[in-house]
């Protein structure tokens, strides 16, 4: 069994007994199985319902939950968020004004029909191939839960072949939602809506975190910075579907590469964007679905 590496990867997974089938016979053992939790989302006092993910960096998932699913117009329209990992609860306060309607969240609460992105991503960064195949095999070395248990998806953003931040997760819009709001918390020097660099929450702790106090910062006199105008894409474990294509591209990411297959509508969706979609990036080889141009020779 692989060993986990840090004490964040232990608050992922949990040692369990259990009974072993070996050459026919029954073995007393135990096997490592990923901790399982959920959170409650409140967005101005409305329930947005319970979301179910691993029980680390979940202010991170927050922020990026209610920005990735066009909940919140931008980092900026978000005047403060406290997690409450004890009560298993999330609360965030909008700033004044036009907050647009509910999204069809994916692999969240929010009941569809929603409104669907405005427009297309900022155009992705230009990457070489083997830029890409750098950045996923690095994001497969970084996945000490998934080769542990097998239990987590992964998902980082990446400039170039350097992998800028990673985040495991039972669920894979948590995943993203984790890496979305790094960025977003001013991982990377992002949009930094909170007040400096560094991810906040780091841990699943409770915690307060207030928008608009840093230079820079959206509604504090500053532009906000899309991942794409960064040069940062996002890598990933997982199968990508038309809806994870929108997820990605309402935060502004013009490029998601992964080492799953994606989707016919998620191609097409791909596509009608200009959103650089790159399959089965493993093995030094990998499939663009969309966007060539994005992709380097």
């Amino acid at each position: 069994m692989v060993g986990l590496r840090s004490e964040g990867d232990d608050a992922l997974a949990t040692w369990v007994p259990v009974r072993l089938i070996r050459g026919g016979r029954p073995v007393e053992g135990r096997d490592l199985v990923v901790r399982e939790s959920g959170l409650r989302i409140w967005l101005d006092g409305r329930d947005l319902g319970r979301l179910q993910c691993s029980p680390l960096h979940l202010e991170e998932m927050v922020w990026g939950y209610v920005l990735s699913e066009g909940l919140v117009p931008g980092p900026g329209a978000v005047e403060r968020v406290e997690v409450d990992a004890a009560s298993g609860e999330a609360r965030i306060w909008s700033r004044p004004g036009p907050r647009p309607a509910p999204q069809g969240a994916s692999g969240g609460a929010v009941p569809p029909p929603g409104r669907l992105i405005e427009g297309p991503p900022p155009p992705g960064p230009r990457v070489s191939a083997g830029e890409v195949l750098k950045a996923m095999e690095a994001l497969g070395r970084a996945a000490a839960v998934h080769r542990a248990t097998g239990g987590t998806h992964c998902a980082g953003l990446a400039r170039g072949p350097e992998l800028l931040v990673v985040r495991e997760d039972l669920s894979r819009w948590r995943a993203v939602d984790k890496v979305v709001g790094w960025w977003a918390c001013g991982g990377g020097a992002g949009w930094a809506p909170g007040g400096g660099a560094g991810a906040p929450g780091a841990g699943g702790g409770s915690g307060a975190r207030r928008a608009g106090a840093a230079a820079g910062a959206p509604g504090a006199g500053g532009p906000a910075t899309p991942p794409a105008a960064a040069g940062v894409y996002l890598v990933a474990s997982c199968r990508l579907s038309e809806a994870m294509v929108e997820k990605v591209a309402r935060v502004g990411l013009g490029m998601v590469a992964s080492r799953a297959a994606p989707t016919d509508r998620a191609v097409a969706r791909a596509q009608e964007l200009g959103l650089t979609l790159v399959g089965f990036a493993r093995g030094g080889r990998l499939t663009v679905y969309a966007g060539p141009e994005g992709l380097l020779a």
